[in-house]
């Protein structure tokens, strides 16, 4: 069955260009949802990327002081996975999933309203410069 593709020009989440969108549910352009399918995970593999993201987990929130990135509100000494907040989703960015720089340390409302409300409305937000950083990493791992 051949995917019908709306005419719509629109940011892609994943390359921020004006594309058409092909992929409405993810908001992705062709080449952007074409890359992701090449980096699907098989199910061998996802259990092993579940360990490292785990280890990622276990390093951030070793190496940072246990507060909200957004609100500053204090996480505890229990180490949950809501606490792990991804700055570049995972379904958009799967190649930075396991990567340090893409996790901060966020209390359950603020990682609740950063990955499904009004993100503007967090009293700390996320540097732009951070976020390009991620891309532009994410962009060479193609290469």
């Amino acid at each position: 069955m051949k995917k019908t593709v709306k005419e719509e020009v629109r940011p892609c989440v994943s390359c921020k260009e004006n594309h058409f969108i092909y992929d409405r549910n993810r908001w992705l352009c062709k080449e952007c949802y074409d890359n992701r399918k090449k980096l699907k995970l098989n199910r061998a593999s996802l259990k092993e990327e579940e360990n490292r993201l785990n280890e990622v987990f276990a390093k951030v929130w070793e190496e940072n002081p246990h507060y909200c990135f957004h609100c500053g509100k204090w996480l505890g000494l229990e180490m949950k996975p809501i606490f792990f907040s991804h700055i570049l989703s995972r379904g958009a960015h799967p190649g930075l999933r396991c990567d340090p720089e893409n996790i901060v340390l966020a209390c359950m409302e603020c990682h609740q309203i950063y990955d499904f409300g009004d993100r503007k409305s967090l009293k700390n937000q996320i540097p732009e410069e951070r976020i390009e950083k991620l891309l532009e990493k994410e962009h060479g791992k193609r290469c």
